[in-house]
């Protein structure tokens, strides 16, 4: 259109670049970043010593912080860019394409990633971060006993308190009465099943962002 003011190109470009860029950060965390974790924390594929649970935790809190200090900011433009355009091209054009719709569907596409993080990838990251953060001295964290009405659940002593972050008591781990699992390896199940988790919903949450790109480009290209 020859009448488009020139900001309106700008912003296509800044937006669909933004989802394209986001998409691929979190592509690059669930294919390469937590799988390098997720393979140290892997005693049996690794010849030296599995790396701990809470330093995996710590790996896991630089690239969380890392990413939540960037993505929502952008995620946030994004989805105000998309949602101007579409405003732009259904009230100030004579859209024939219907390239507005597509531009909504860009910015529905973003915002749903904010209530699908928040509901179901934050609880996991609050754990794995308090992990990252908790006291490492030996003598704060309590010992593992047989709960007496089920001695295949390890709990809590009574009068011992659990330092923040501490893996305790068993939710999906029940670890039998002769289970040879130790505090460590028991601590190390829990942070693999969490990264494991975070990776596959964080998978996801790529394709939404990738999503919200190809409906910006689809756009931009049917004008």
């Amino acid at each position: 259109m020859s009448n488009t003011p020139g900001y309106v190109p700008a912003l296509k470009g800044l937006a669909i670049s933004a989802s394209f860029l986001t998409a691929g950060s979190l592509i690059t965390t669930s294919q390469a970043v937590l799988p390098g974790i997720l393979h140290a924390l892997d005693i049996s594929t690794t010849s030296s010593p599995a790396t701990p649970a809470k330093a995996a935790a710590q790996q896991f809190a630089i690239v969380y912080k890392a990413a939540k200090a960037t993505q929502p900011p952008t995620e946030i433009l994004t989805i105000i860019v998309y949602s101007f355009l579409a405003w732009y091209y259904r009230t100030k054009t004579n859209d024939t394409t219907g390239s507005w719709k597509l531009y909504a569907a860009a910015a529905g596409a973003m915002f749903s990633v904010i209530p699908y993080t928040i509901s179901l990838m934050e609880g996991i990251s609050f754990k794995l971060v308090t992990l990252a953060n908790s006291r490492t001295s030996q003598t704060e964290r309590p010992a593992l006993t047989k709960q007496k009405s089920n001695p295949s659940l390890l709990v809590v002593p009574p009068g011992d308190k659990a330092p923040a972050g501490a893996m305790t008591p068993a939710e999906e781990f029940e670890p039998y009465e002769d289970a040879p699992f130790s505090e460590d390896d028991y601590e190390r199940m829990k942070v693999t099943k969490m990264l494991r988790q975070f990776k596959s919903r964080n998978s996801v949450r790529s394709v939404l962002v990738l999503l919200s790109g190809v409906f910006g480009t689809w756009a931009a290209l049917s004008e």
